[in-house]
């Protein structure tokens, strides 16, 4: 195998590990914005039907 192709081989796993990073940091940011936009929305709805 030439030494070229063995560097880009590793060049695109680079890349793909970081989009996959990239995938789960963007998940878990917007489950926690999620998270924290409904939960005082659903208090107040609790509180209302109290």
């Amino acid at each position: 195998m030439p030494r070229d192709r063995r560097a880009s081989t590793g060049f695109a796993a680079c890349r793909a590990q970081r989009r996959r990073a990239f995938k789960v940091l963007a998940a878990a940011l917007l489950t926690t914005g999620l998270t924290r936009a409904l939960i005082p929305i659903g208090i107040i709805i609790w509180f209302l039907t109290l």
